[in-house]
């Protein structure tokens, strides 16, 4: 009784405020003045920390009313002037037809494209394992390891040292129509992680290793080096 009192006090106080201010009250159904009642009561009480009482009213009127994003019609493309003929007039590069760049034939060295170093095919060979100790490679059950010797030359008169691995080339061992990429080592000398200091005209190993099929033979395979637009393709053994 004592909260439906000071309920109804709040009430006609605001409402008399709002009419001394000039403010124009519509006229409200009786739902609506109580509904309008509590959230004036709500508003005010709910800063009075001696006030332990909990009015209860309906939130969703302190909720605004989401107002709609304005729709914005897309704006439509023109199209060149004569359509599919434009296109076929523009489409003279490999990459933009999606075909791959003719590659250009050149010497292994050509490939790396490292000043006064050189590099030449050596041979091949075909084991069951290479190195020793941490070096140790073995091929897998079924299969042999094909190696490749590379030299590796300082053609200058100074001390150089050599870094291949900048290069970012890519090997690859064609056996038929297979391609196989190398084995990833840490054998001395291998090609994809190079990085040796050459005295002044002097050379060091460098190899390449990959896993074939224990009957594969040498003549079978041939070797792909290719960097950007340049290919060097060397036959085997």
């Amino acid at each position: 009784m004592k909260k439906k009192g000071l309920l109804i006090v709040m009430t006609v106080a605001a409402m008399t405020v709002l009419s001394a201010c000039g403010t124009e009250v519509p006229n409200l159904s009786e739902f609506d003045n109580d509904k309008a009642a509590e959230y004036m009561a709500g508003a005010v009480l709910k800063y009075d920390s001696e006030y332990t009482y909990a009015l209860k009213y309906d939130h969703s009127i302190l909720n605004a009313t989401p107002v709609p994003s304005p729709t914005v019609a897309p704006v439509p493309t023109a199209e060149p002037a004569g359509g599919d003929e434009v296109s076929g007039q523009t489409g003279n590069s490999a990459t933009d037809t999606g075909e791959q760049p003719e590659l250009q034939q050149v010497s292994l060295s050509d490939v790396f494209g490292i000043r006064d170093v050189e590099l030449e095919y050596v041979s091949a060979s075909l084991k069951k394992s290479y190195g020793k100790g941490y070096e140790s490679i073995v091929a897998s059950e079924g299969k042999k390891l094909l190696i490749i010797y590379f030299q590796v030359k300082n053609s200058s008169g100074d001390s150089k040292k050599v870094d291949l691995s900048e290069c970012e080339l890519n090997f690859a061992l064609h056996q038929n129509d297979r391609s196989i990429p190398p084995l990833r080592t840490a054998a001395k000398g291998d090609l994809q992680y190079f990085d040796a200091k050459i005295g002044a005209g002097k050379s060091e190993q460098g190899i390449l290793m990959f896993e074939v099929d224990a009957k594969a033979k040498l003549a079978e395979n041939s070797l792909l080096v290719t960097g950007g637009t340049k290919q060097a393709t060397i036959t085997l053994p």
